[in-house]
């Protein structure tokens, strides 16, 4: 399962965790960014996109707090998890990823804990398709309807939108958040401290908010 669709963008690395201080004389909280108003465009004003790679571990350690923050966004915003696709190995972590959004959406939350098990605290490889088989499984998965899915039209289509979003915010780390299609942010900017990143994107999601007239 070493799907490839034709996506090139430049390669995004895990962060480092080494933004300057609160206070520094350059310091930027996010930063503003414009993807136009074409058919993609226009589809993330209410959303908020979390870029992972699920073998990062400081995606795995902001991923269930900001998961559940975005349970929480004003009604009309969507918080969507979003594999980056900065090299090509990271192809067939996403077409894992969406086969499980097709094949048992109910399980994707399991999926993401056993694949950040193997993949971030284990080093098991991206290339490696029993990862991402034995990830299915412990998920409780049935795997006929997952290895179905991994050729399937609709996760092609899924991938290649990872992988225009990856391109048009210019992802070079992981984790990051984008605000809206407007504000792009990170947790290396407040040194991974949760309190002081939900609070970040809060108040993004505030500015959006009154951006587009709410």
């Amino acid at each position: 399962m070493a799907l490839a669709f034709g996506v090139t963008v430049d390669p995004v690395k895990a962060s480092a965790n080494d933004a300057p201080a609160i206070g520094a004389q350059e310091f930027r909280a996010y930063v503003e960014v414009d993807v136009g108003s074409d058919e993609l465009g226009r589809t993330l004003d209410r959303r908020v996109l979390y870029f992972v790679d699920f073998g990062c571990r400081f995606c795995r350690a902001a991923h269930g707090y900001l998961v559940n923050w975005g349970e929480s966004l004003p009604a009309g915003f969507q918080f969507e998890v979003v594999p980056a696709v900065g090299m090509p190995e990271h192809f067939p972590m996403a077409v894992a990823y969406y086969s499980v959004v097709m094949a048992a959406p109910q399980r994707l939350s399991a999926f993401e804990t056993e694949l950040y098990r193997l993949m971030a605290e284990l080093g098991r490889s991206h290339w490696d398709a029993g990862t991402y088989r034995r990830a299915a499984e412990r998920a409780g998965i049935d795997i006929d309807a997952f290895e179905r899915y991994t050729q399937s039209v609709e996760v092609e289509r899924y991938v290649r939108r990872a992988g225009r979003l990856t391109e048009a915010f210019r992802l070079d780390e992981v984790p990051t958040v984008v605000v809206g299609g407007r504000f792009k942010t990170s947790p290396a900017v407040v040194q991974s401290d949760q309190t002081t990143f939900i609070s970040l994107l809060n108040g993004l999601v505030s500015m959006r908010y009154q951006e587009l007239g709410w």
